[in-house]
C-alpha cells in the first residue's frame, strides 16, 4: 500500500463532539468480511471497510470509533480515501488483547472513507461508530492590533490634508495639531520590504494634565501599522517610534492617523520600499486569465509567478508586486522585448529538463533579455517526498539544472501535493499511544534539508523558489492558514526565496496575511540552543525556528504533539514590542500585538527574561519581537515550563528605571549558581 504525497493542506484536532451512529452501512473490500448492522468486522490483508460520500453526509471532520484486536501481521490499520490514498492510522501489537481506538480524520464531502489493513495481516473490529470534532478556542495573550480601514491601493492625498509644513532646524517636516497636541513628523520614510522599519514623530503636550494619544496608520492593503495608544505627561515632549511594514517594493501613499481628546487629524506620509527576500506571492497557472491577474495586482503579496504571455498585457511598469514570468525560451525573449518586462524580476525557463540548459544558456547570450536585467531559472523541479524530507527531483533535472552553468540565479520548485484523507489524530488506550499521524509525517517528510543537501552534491548553490504549492481543497481557511504556517517556516528556514500558492491562495482570510507579514525578508539563524522539549529537528515535540529580520527576532514554534505544551522562552535581548499570530487547525487564528512590551509578574518573580507561552496541539506560532539591540543570539533558552501565578503585588516593570539590566542582572546570577551546583 502506496504512501501519500504530503502538502500544504493540514489539520488538527482538539476538542471532540461525538454524534454516534451505531449501525454502519460500510462495504467490505477485498476480503473483509462482518455484519453491517452490529458495526463488526474482521479483516485479513489486503482488505478494507469503505463507508460512501453519501452515507457519511456532511461530516467533513470525522471521527472513527471502535475495538480492534490485532491477531497476526506486523503492519498497521491505514484510514484514507481507498487502499492507495491512505495514512498509517494504528499500530499495535499482534497480541490478540481487544483495545479501544478513536481516530479523527478531515475529508473532502464527495469523498469516501475507507479503513483497511496490508497483504499477511489479520485484525477483528468491532463497536464500529462515526462522529464529528471540534479545534480548540486558542487563548489570547496580548490585545489584537487596533488597525483602520485600508485606502483604494493607488490613493494620492490631495495637498498635505490636516497638516502643514514647519522648518526643523534645517529640515522641513510635517506639523499636526490635534487636541492639545503638537506632532511633529516626516514626510516621507524609507523601509525594506516586510520589515517594520520605524520613523521618529515627535509629540509636543501643551496640556496642564495627562493626556492619551493614539497613531496609527491607513494605507494600501499591502502596507501595515498597528494602531498605538500612548500617555504623555503634562508638558513633556516624546519621541515615538511608529512601525510600518509594506509588502510591496516601490513608492506608495499612506495617511499617518492621530487621536486625541475626541479628535482625529490625518497627515499624508510616502512609503519608499526596497526589495528583500525571501518574499511570498501567488503562482498563476497557464490556464490563468486577465481578471485572475488583475486580481493578484490587488493582493497583499510581494510577488507573483505567471506565463509570459500573460505578463505581457501589463504594459509599462507601475506600482504593484515583483514578477517571475515562465515560458521557453521564445515567449520569454518576446516579453522582454515589451514594455512589460519592466515588471519581471526573474524569468524562468519553464520546459522539459533537458532544455534548461540549452535555453538558459541561449537567454543569458541574449541582448534583448541582458538589456532587461534579468536573473534567469529553471523549473519546475518536480520535489516527491521521502522519509527524511523533500528529495529531489529527477536524476535528469539535477543533470540538466547542473548543466545551466552561470547563468542560472535560481531554480524552481513544486512542493508534492495532499492525499484526499488526512488522519489527523489517533489514540490508542491500553497503548498510551495519543500521537498526530499527519502533523508528524508532515513535518518529517516537508523538510528541505535533503534536498539542498542533493543540490549541493551537484554543486548547485543557488536558492530555490517554491512555487504552484497548493492544498487539497477540503480544507476550511483556518486550516489552510495553520498549513501555509507551518510548511512556510520549514521551506524558509533552508534557505527558499520565494513561497508561491496557487492562485487563489486563501488571500480573502486575514491570517494568511498575517503570516506573510511575519515571514517576508526573514534570514533564518542556525545553531540555536535546542531542550528537552524542542529543536529545528523534525523528530521534536515542539519544532522552532529561528530567524533575524532587522531590528526583529522571529520564532516558529509548531507542536507535534496530541497534547497542550506549556513552554518558556528566554531573551537575551531586550524587547521593545511584540506581536504573536497563532494558527491551530478547526479554530480561528489569533493575532495580538503588545507596545512597549511587558514581562508578567512571573518572569520577575523568577528572575528570568521569560515569554511564557501556552501551545495547542498541532498548532503552529509566530512569534515576533522588536529589539533595542538586534543581535543572532537574541533568543537563549525555550524550556518546558508552566509559568506560576505571581505572589506579590501586580507592577508595571516596564516603567521601572533599569527594569532590563536588573532582570538579565539576575538571570545571569541564576546560571552562575546552577553552573556552580553542576560543578561541585
Amino acid at each position: 500500500m502506496s504512501k501519500p504525497r504530503c502538502s500544504l493542506a493540514v489539520t488538527a484536532v482538539i476538542t471532540i463532539l461525538t454524534l454516534g451512529v451505531p449501525a454502519l452501512a460500510w462495504q467490505p473490500t477485498g476480503s473483509a468480511r462482518g455484519d453491517a448492522s452490529a458495526g463488526t468486522a474482521t479483516l485479513e490483508g489486503p482488505a478494507g471497510i469503505r463507508w460512501s460520500a453519501d452515507e457519511l453526509g456532511d461530516r467533513a471532520r470525522v471521527q472513527v470509533t471502535f475495538t480492534a484486536t490485532h491477531q497476526s501481521g506486523e503492519g498497521p490499520l491505514f484510514l484514507g480515501s481507498g487502499p492507495e490514498d491512505a495514512w498509517r492510522a494504528v499500530e499495535m501489537p499482534a497480541d490478540g488483547k481487544a483495545r479501544a481506538v478513536e481516530l479523527w480524520a478531515l475529508r473532502p464531502l464527495e469523498a469516501p472513507l475507507y479503513l483497511g489493513c496490508a497483504k499477511g495481516d489479520r485484525w477483528s473490529l468491532s463497536d464500529l461508530r462515526l462522529g464529528q470534532w471540534s479545534g480548540p478556542k486558542l487563548e489570547h495573550l496580548w490585545p489584537a492590533p487596533q488597525t483602520f480601514a485600508p485606502l483604494p491601493g493607488e490613493w494620492k492625498p490631495k495637498g498635505l490634508l490636516d497638516a502643514r509644513v514647519v522648518t526643523v532646524g534645517r529640515e522641513q517636516r510635517l506639523a499636526v495639531d490635534v487636541g492639545s497636541l503638537r506632532m511633529i513628523l516626516p514626510a516621507s520614510v524609507e523601509c525594506v520590504r516586510g520589515q517594520r522599519d520605524e520613523f521618529k514623530a515627535e509629540a509636543v503636550n501643551t496640556a496642564t494634565g495627562e493626556i492619551q494619544l493614539t497613531i496609527g496608520l491607513q494605507g494600501p492593503p499591502w502596507i501595515w501599522l498597528p494602531a498605538t495608544t500612548v500617555p504623555i505627561a503634562a508638558g513633556r515632549n516624546i519621541v515615538l517610534r511608529p512601525q510600518a511594514v509594506s509588502l510591496w517594493s516601490g513608492e506608495s501613499w499612506c495617511k499617518l492617523v492621530f487621536e486625541s481628546g475626541g479628535q482625529q487629524r490625518v497627515a499624508p506620509l510616502c512609503v519608499n520600499c526596497s526589495p528583500a527576500y525571501p518574499a511570498f506571492g501567488a503562482f498563476l497557472t497557464e490556464q490563468a486569465s486577465e481578471a485572475d491577474l488583475q486580481a493578484v495586482l490587488a493582493a497583499p503579496v510581494s510577488l507573483f509567478m505567471a506565463p509570459a504571455k500573460l505578463v505581457a498585457g501589463l504594459g509599462p511598469k507601475r506600482l504593484g508586486p515583483e514578477v517571475i514570468a515562465y515560458g521557453n525560451a521564445a515567449e520569454l525573449e518576446r516579453l522582454a522585448a515589451c514594455d512589460a518586462a519592466g515588471w519581471v524580476r526573474l524569468a524562468c525557463v519553464w520546459d522539459e529538463a533537458p532544455e534548461w540548459a540549452r535555453q538558459v544558456q541561449a537567454l543569458a547570450a541574449s541582448a534583448t533579455v541582458s538589456k532587461a536585467g534579468w536573473m534567469l531559472s529553471a523549473g519546475p523541479m518536480d520535489v516527491q517526498p521521502g522519509p527524511e524530507g523533500l528529495q529531489g527531483a529527477s536524476e535528469a533535472q539535477l543533470a540538466s539544472a547542473a548543466a545551466c552553468g552561470k547563468g542560472l540565479s535560481c531554480l524552481v520548485a513544486r512542493p508534492p501535493t495532499l492525499p484526499v484523507v488526512e488522519v489527523v489524530r489517533s489514540s490508542v488506550a491500553g497503548l498510551g499511544t495519543d500521537r498526530l499521524p499527519f502533523w508528524t509525517d508532515f513535518h518529517r517528510r516537508f523538510d528541505p534539508a535533503p534536498l539542498r543537501a542533493q543540490l549541493a552534491a551537484r554543486g548547485l548553490t543557488v536558492p530555490v523558489a517554491w512555487v504552484d504549492a497548493q492544498t487539497a481543497g477540503n480544507m476550511a481557511p483556518a486550516d489552510q492558514s495553520t498549513a501555509w504556517a507551518a510548511a512556510s517556516a520549514a521551506l524558509l528556514y533552508q534557505g527558499a526565496t520565494a513561497m508561491c500558492g496557487r492562485w487563489p491562495v486563501p488571500q480573502d482570510n486575514w491570517a494568511w496575511t498575517e503570516m506573510v507579514r511575519e515571514l517576508t525578508a526573514a534570514v533564518p539563524l542556525m545553531g540555536v540552543p535546542e531542550s528537552d522539549i524542542g529543536s529545528t529537528s523534525t523528530d521534536a515535540p515542539v519544532i522552532y525556528r529561528v530567524f533575524l529580520r532587522g531590528r526583529e527576532g522571529t520564532l516558529t514554534l509548531s507542536n507535534t504533539t496530541a497534547t497542550k505544551v506549556n513552554i518558556a522562552i528566554e531573551l537575551a535581548a531586550e524587547p521593545l514590542a511584540a506581536s504573536i499570530v497563532r494558527f491551530a487547525p478547526g479554530s480561528q487564528p489569533v493575532r495580538e500585538y503588545v507596545m512597549p512590551f511587558r514581562f508578567s509578574q512571573a518572569a520577575f518573580e523568577q528572575g528570568r527574561p521569560l515569554v511564557f507561552l501556552n501551545l495547542a496541539p498541532a498548532e503552529t506560532t509566530l512569534l515576533n519581537i522588536r529589539l533595542v539591540d538586534a543581535h543572532p543570539r537574541w533568543l537563549r533558552a525555550i524550556e518546558r515550563r508552566k509559568p506560576p501565578a505571581p505572589t506579590g503585588p501586580q507592577k508595571r516593570w516596564s516603567e521601572r528605571g533599569g527594569w532590563w539590566e536588573d532582570l538579565q542582572r539576575r538571570a545571569r546570577n541564576l546560571r552562575q549558581e546552577k553552573e556552580r551546583d553542576e560543578h561541585r
